[in-house]
């Protein structure tokens, strides 16, 4: 027998009780919630369903994630929104899903930065260096401090370690390195 919930509320108490003991429930509970309400979303209802999709990602169900937070972007329309859906759609290799997602987001985000630099990941996912630089391009421009360390892995997937060692240089040299930049630092000194 289905859950009916007897208020909307009911399905968002559900969920919450329901996430540390059985977060597929409450993902269920949240998807079952949004699909009865209309409006914006609490504060607490949005982080209860980015909770839910990351430790659906994370517990090895990135379908289920995928689902959930589709319908969170769907009513929520952020750009952690955006970029959360769009790294469990590359894990799921849905690449194409995650760049028409982006594409459709970019006009409306509110860091303009951050979606452009996640562009060029699902670009550079694609294989399609041309656009993921450009992406990586318009997010510099736009001030991100990511798309540096993204442009530079770029360079030593396509055999420019000159170039990449560059890109790295800056993050190496922070009081305290990404962790990409330690890594991909690290590579291009490798023969």
């Amino acid at each position: 027998m289905a859950f009916a919930p007897a208020t909307q509320d009911d399905a968002w108490e559900r969920a919450t009780a329901l996430e540390t003991l059985d977060p597929v429930a409450a993902a269920k509970a949240v998807l079952e919630a949004l699909a009865a309400t209309t409006g914006e979303l609490s504060g607490n209802q949005q982080a209860l369903g980015f909770r839910l999709g990351a430790a659906l990602a994370e517990s090895g169900d990135p379908t289920d994630a995928a689902v959930l937070q589709l319908a969170l972007h769907e009513r929520v329309g952020a750009d952690w929104s955006a970029i959360n859906a769009t790294i469990t759609l590359m894990r799921l290799g849905r690449l194409d899903e995650a760049a028409a997602l982006l594409l459709e987001h970019e006009p409306r985000a509110s860091e303009p930065a951050d979606v452009a630099n996640y562009r060029g990941l699902v670009a550079m996912a694609r294989a399609d260096v041309t656009a993921a630089r450009q992406h990586f391009s318009r997010a510099l421009v736009h001030g991100s401090r990511d798309a540096g360390l993204s442009l530079a892995r770029l360079d030593l997937l396509t055999g420019h370690p000159s170039a990449a060692r560059a890109g790295f240089r800056p993050s190496v040299d922070d009081a305290a390195p990404h962790a990409w930049a330690l890594r991909g630092w690290a590579l291009t000194l490798l023969p």
